[in-house]
């Protein structure tokens, strides 16, 4: 029964991120960044308790790079809920900015697997963890082209 509602509950966190139900403005100078998550600590920004964010910029102050993960803990890998994540890139980098839908592939090997989704103007890259482990998401990487 767990599983179930696990399930359920995975395939609706999908369904947001996909569909981009997000509104909000993507914050992706420093000062936008600074101004939304607080002043960085060492390159970094706590974009909610426990998840950071790591953004590389242009030499024009754009963000070009934004990987974004939940604090480690020493034992083992730790993921985010998938809604979490889901509400994080909506934030970051909402659909009304991701430009034409190109295309979309997945790489799975053992517990971990890696969805893409290429847009015109960014790709993103999503590692989960399987369903039997937890479910979750270990990293999402945002690259604008």
């Amino acid at each position: 029964m767990n599983r179930h509602i696990l399930i359920r509950f995975l395939v609706l966190a999908a369904t947001i991120f996909l569909t981009g139900l997000s509104v909000s403005v993507a914050a992706q100078t420093p000062e936008e960044l600074q101004q939304r998550y607080g002043n960085p600590q060492l390159g970094v920004y706590k974009i909610r308790e426990a998840i950071t964010a790591k953004v590389t910029f242009d030499k024009n102050n754009q963000a070009v790079e934004i990987v974004v993960e939940p604090l480690q803990s020493n034992d083992s890998p730790v993921a985010m809920p998938a809604a979490t994540a889901a509400e994080i890139l909506n934030e970051i980098m909402p659909t009304s900015q991701r430009g034409k839908f190109l295309k979309k592939g997945a790489f799975a090997a053992s517990c971990i697997s890696v969805q893409t989704e290429d847009y015109a103007r960014v790709s993103i890259a999503q590692t989960t963890r399987c369903d039997s482990q937890g479910g979750g998401v270990y990293q999402l990487n945002i690259r604008r082209k």
